[in-house]
């Protein structure tokens, strides 16, 4: 997959994002922020290949994902725009769940391996009890929701092993794994305590993590693509 010019326009926009955050210059991340899925969208957009409904349920995931990106940007000053960030990262997670389960035929990983759900059940558990009590008692229950939805979005990641190629899985999984570790630190650093530099480390994992995703999809067109050439 060769570097081009949309992919270039999502780096330079991260780079300055993430420069935005390590100086902690809002104007320069409210400028950027927006932008970097509807970039991510358009180098998947023009790279795919046949790909059936999926092309559409990535593309409204990064669209729900813009939208969480705005409203998070606000969240300081309109407490609401939290909760409503946090209902369109979980629709964004919901596309993404689909996609995963469209691409996978037949029986997924964890039928031959359900043991290795357990560490993301802990995982989840483990970190609702620390956020317990810092957490709103009328947001509790929104934040036990979005939870186990981006839980069962990592988990549906991994459900494509040996079912997709196998470089483009790891590169799918992992980019699902720092999307979790993403909003992980977005709950602490809300809810429990603050972390150092919260902002670089929230937005690196993130961007990393949808382009991670993002990329191995585009692996998994391709392969696609090279196999029904194959047939033909």
């Amino acid at each position: 997959m060769r570097l081009d010019f949309r992919l270039m326009l999502f780096v330079v926009l991260c780079g300055v994002e993430l420069l935005g955050e390590w100086c902690s210059f809002f104007p320069l991340i409210v400028v950027s922020k927006p932008l970097l899925m509807p970039a991510l969208a358009f180098w998947w957009y023009g790279n795919k290949k046949e790909f059936g409904s999926e092309q559409v349920w990535v593309l409204l995931a990064l669209l729900f994902s813009t939208l969480g990106d705005v409203l998070l940007l606000f969240s300081r000053q309109y407490t609401s725009f939290f909760l409503l960030g946090l209902g369109a990262f979980l629709v964004a997670h919901l596309f993404y769940i689909l996609t995963f389960w469209k691409l996978k035929k037949g029986d997924g990983y964890l039928i031959a391996f359900p043991l290795l759900t357990v560490p993301f059940l802990l995982y989840l558990i483990g970190l609702l009890a620390y956020l317990w009590s810092g957490i709103p008692a009328p947001m509790r229950w929104a934040v036990v929701l979005y939870g186990a939805v981006i839980m069962v979005m990592a988990l549906s990641a991994l459900h494509l092993r040996r079912k997709v190629p196998e470089n483009a899985f790891w590169t799918v999984f992992f980019g699902a794994v720092l999307f979790v570790l993403s909003d992980t630190m977005i709950a602490i650093n809300k809810f429990r305590q603050s972390i150092p530099s919260a902002g670089l480390l929230i937005m690196s994992t993130y961007v990393l993590g949808q382009y991670g995703i993002v990329r191995g999809l585009l692996g998994i067109s391709a392969a696609r693509a090279a196999s029904q050439q194959s047939q033909e």
